[in-house]
């Protein structure tokens, strides 16, 4: 019993003793004897370890301002470890820390006090490194919430002001639950996207799509690579595209631009090298659909379509208006404008709605582009329905098959096909001049080309130079430029060629001449000096190139050969196959093939060439030189070669094999050989055509063909026509007859008018009407036609729709009767590839309208009957 007594009574004292040092503590911490308090705490800790009333008295004592080692994260320990004491405690334990004030409340209280000075000091602080100092050692204050909000917000403050990529990624690596998280993502994905792709190449968007495959820019940086890859609009380019891209949205569209970009090509054939394109098979079928003629048909209110076979492409029962001009010349176009329900609308050919926005006019451009016309404004759609430029623009025109040019408040600016802006529009003209594009600005200009442009597309900087006041196209490839007082030429590639001097440029055969500073230098065509010598002056005429050296001048022949290596006193240069030449007291006509005659004695030289009227027919320049002097003249053709001596005649030249004699004011003709053909006798010779003369004597007509021995003398009242080979329309009072180049009547002078028809059969005109006699069994086998009118007139064909009794029909010289006379209107509807004949009966007593549609072999392909009200609306009112 004593020993249980003994144990007892000495826990009671323990107890009562650490209740004494902790009131004792308490009392000495109120006044202020922080000494005292650290010793009775120590004391208490050194005998019990596990004693939350030492802690906390601890932790009040490190709390207390005015303690010399006042320290809040000690006092946070302290406290937190009193808390962990307290839940290790028994409950007589706690009912003694009760007695004296101390409870887990009272922990808690002092735990929170001090968390709130702590928040308290961070706020004060307010940035980042505070805040996250008072989360890293205050895990579990209540104003972790509100500490963490406020470090977020100035830390993603901070990432705003360096507003940069990495400094976003950093925070969103730093902070990934903060609210702004998400908006830092994004500043993040667009800040990386500008900084990665800054410089706007082709390059840069490819590199940043393999380092960023998931960016929420894909679509655009996809946009920029399809735009800028497939500037060229070459179909290998947009191939290349679908294939490294055949996910992207622009897949689809690069092989819609990848189709038209085959305009001027067999698109089926050439589809086949991209038969692995999305969109493959539509394409083919469009390709065939392209190719297909319609003819519009009418039926109870709609419009539908056939093929020139009649075969029904479209039935009539969706679209109720159709362009007008379609009535009369079919589809040719791969596109239709057409309309339902009173709206407008361009449709594709296999009928499928592209375009249904308001538009008054459209062009094709070519190349898949249409040009819109809405109000006094264009824009610009694709067929495939992308509206490449909204109708704002007073004007779009297309470059090089590559580019849009637009015009916007009197300027204009450069597109791409894609609607890619190259230019804004600030400039007054943009012209396209052989390989060049130009650029004119305040009266200066700026060269430019395709390739440059293309460059363009992939540069961030699009400069031009506006050094130049004027140019001059020399050829496709060269460009001669001016600046002031110089000159220089430029290729198509835009390499400078010449450069800009103060000198003068003229462009010789085979090469160039320059002159500066008062001297002449020759260059070769690709530039090169062709010479080291200068030259004193020069003449560069047609074929022919004088050069002088001091006093003297030497002879550059059509061929390239040299004259009279500067020994001659002057050089006048009078056509392209004859020079003069003088040298002292001698003087040289200088013939382009090296002939040359000495024409010291002449009175008078000069060119003789063929009248303007003449000329036209010619292939070549013709050139006659003939000297005279007292009273004899010379005639020499463009060689040197004498085709005439005598006395003084007057030489008008036909062409290249004939030359007109006049004598005593009569004609005669020569050939270049000199030998006469026809005397001096004729009033008027004149050519029919390049083998045929018609000649006039006594207010008569005949007819000359030297090189068949054709002669008609001259007894007929009009100029006679060629009907074949074999026959001539001649003319005898006032009417018109066929008669053999051997000058037989085939036929006799009864006729108004004589065509050709056939070689046996003529389209004649008699007594006011035409008809169709067969000259060589004089028989006529169609008669009394009131009108005709030419369908085709040509050596293929002659079609003509006829009128006969007011009924009409159709012939043809190879078809004979296609149409017989029975119908009261005939109309060609289609092209001149693609042709019905659209015939109509009109029954007058029940007005309505039996239509039959023929091709052009005079098949029946279609019937069909209208009311009156109906036929209007089919009928090609031509």
């Amino acid at each position: 019993m004593k020993f249980w007594i003994l144990p007892t009574l000495l826990l009671l004292l323990t107890f009562n003793c650490f209740a004494d040092s902790h009131k004792k503590a308490l009392v000495q911490l109120n006044k202020g004897n922080f000494d005292k308090v650290e010793q009775l705490m120590a004391k208490s800790l050194e005998k019990d370890s596990i004693n939350p009333g030492a802690r906390y008295i601890f932790s009040l004592l490190y709390l207390t301002d005015t303690f010399s080692k006042y320290n809040l994260d000690t006092s946070y320990l302290y406290i937190q470890g009193a808390i962990n004491d307290y839940k290790n405690i028994d409950l007589k334990e706690i009912e003694r820390l009760n007695k004296i004030g101390i409870s887990d409340s009272t922990l808690i209280s002092q735990k929170n006090k001090i968390d709130e000075i702590a928040f308290k000091l961070a706020l004060s602080a307010n940035n980042v490194s505070g805040f996250n100092d008072f989360l890293s050692k205050f895990p579990t204050a209540i104003q972790v919430g509100q500490a963490t909000r406020f470090r977020d917000q100035i830390a993603f403050a901070e990432a705003l002001e360096l507003n940069t990529y990495q400094a976003f990624k950093k925070f969103m690596e730093t902070y990934p639950k903060a609210v702004q998280f998400e908006e830092a993502s994004k500043r993040y994905n667009a800040l990386v996207f500008a900084s990665k792709t800054k410089d706007k190449s082709l390059k840069s968007y490819e590199q940043f799509l393999r380092d960023f495959p998931n960016t929420p820019f894909r679509k655009e940086t996809e946009k920029q690579i399809f735009e800028i890859s497939t500037a060229s609009n070459k179909p290998g380019d947009y191939y290349n595209f679908i294939k490294r891209y055949p996910e992207s949205e622009y897949a689809q569209q690069g092989a819609n631009f990848l189709f038209y970009s085959l305009d001027g090509r067999d698109k089926f054939q050439a589809l086949g090298a991209y038969n692995d394109v999305p969109l493959y098979d539509s394409l083919l079928q469009a390709a065939i659909l392209e190719k297909t003629f319609l003819f519009p048909i009418y039926e109870k209110g709609k419009y539908g379509f056939i093929d020139p076979s009649g075969k029904v492409v479209l039935e009539a029962n969706t679209f109720d208006f159709i362009d007008e001009e379609y009535k009369c010349s079919g589809i040719h176009q791969d596109y239709l404008v057409m309309g339902k329900n009173g709206k407008k609308e361009l449709v594709s050919k296999d009928f499928k709605s592209f375009f249904d926005r308001d538009f008054d006019e459209v062009e094709d451009l070519g190349f898949g582009l249409l040009k819109l016309k809405s109000a006094t404004k264009f824009g610009v759609l694709h067929k495939s329905g992308i509206q490449i430029l909204d109708p704002v623009y007073e004007d779009v025109q297309l470059f090089h098959n590559t580019f849009i040019a637009f015009l916007s408040n009197g300027k204009w600016g450069i597109k791409t096909l894609a609607g890619r802006t190259l230019f804004e529009a600030t400039f007054d003209e943009i012209l396209l001049e052989g390989n060049f594009i130009i650029f004119e600005k305040d009266d200066r200009f700026a060269i430019s080309n395709r390739n440059q442009l293309l460059d363009f597309v992939n540069e961030d900087n699009h400069d031009l130079n506006f050094n130049i006041e004027d140019y001059e196209l020399i050829d496709r490839n060269t460009l001669q430029i001016f600046q002031g007082e110089k000159e220089g030429i430029v290729n198509s590639a835009l390499n400078i060629q010449i450069e800009l001097d103060e000198q003068s440029i003229v462009d010789i055969r085979d090469g160039w001449l320059l002159k500066k500073d008062g001297k002449y230098t020759l260059l070769k065509q690709n530039f090169e000096a062709s010479t080291p010598i200068e030259f004193d002056d020069a003449i560069a005429e047609d074929r022919w190139l004088a050069l002088k050296k001091g006093e003297k001048w030497s002879l550059f022949g059509a061929n390239g050969s040299i004259f009279s290596d500067f020994m001659l006193d002057s050089i006048s240069i009078l056509g392209q196959n004859i020079a003069l030449l003088f040298e002292g007291e001698k003087a040289f006509a200088y013939f382009s093939n090296d002939q040359k005659i000495d024409i010291s004695n002449y009175e008078r030289v000069r060119i003789l060439t063929p009248l303007p009227d003449y000329k036209k027919d010619l292939k070549k320049e013709v050139e006659f030189f003939e000297v005279s002097t007292n009273g004899k003249d010379k005639l020499f053709k463009s060689d040197g070669t004498q085709i005439y001596e005598g006395r003084s005649v007057e030489f008008s030249p036909l062409n290249d094999k004939w030359l007109i004699v006049e004598r005593r004011g009569k004609k005669g003709l020569i050939d270049i050989a000199g030998n006469t053909i026809l005397k001096s006798i004729y009033d008027i010779i004149t050519p029919n055509d390049q083998h045929h003369l018609s000649i006039w004597r006594d207010k008569k007509f005949g007819l000359m063909a030297p090189d068949e021995k054709i002669y008609i003398a001259p007894e007929y009242d009009a100029k006679l026509e060629r009907y074949n080979h074999d026959l001539l329309i001649a003319s005898k009072r006032g009417r018109k007859g066929l008669i053999t180049t051997k000058k037989k009547s085939m036929t006799s002078f009864d006729f108004e008018e004589i065509q050709f028809w056939s070689d046996s059969v003529a389209l004649v005109k008699k007594d006011g009407s035409y008809g169709l006699y067969a000259f060589y069994t004089d028989e006529m086998i169609q008669s009394d036609i009131d009108h005709l009118q030419w369908i085709q007139n040509d050596t293929k064909e002659k079609i003509a729709i006829i009128n006969k009794e007011a009924q009409f029909g159709v012939i043809s010289n190879l078809r004979s009767e296609v149409i017989a006379p029975t119908f009261n209107d005939i109309v060609l509807i289609g092209d001149k590839n693609n042709s019905l004949f659209f015939c109509e009966k009109h029954v007058a007593e029940a007005d309505f309208y039996v239509v039959i549609y023929y091709d052009i072999n005079g098949e029946t392909i279609r019937k069909q009957v209208f009311q009156a009200d109906e036929y209007d609306k089919i009928y090609c009112n031509q």
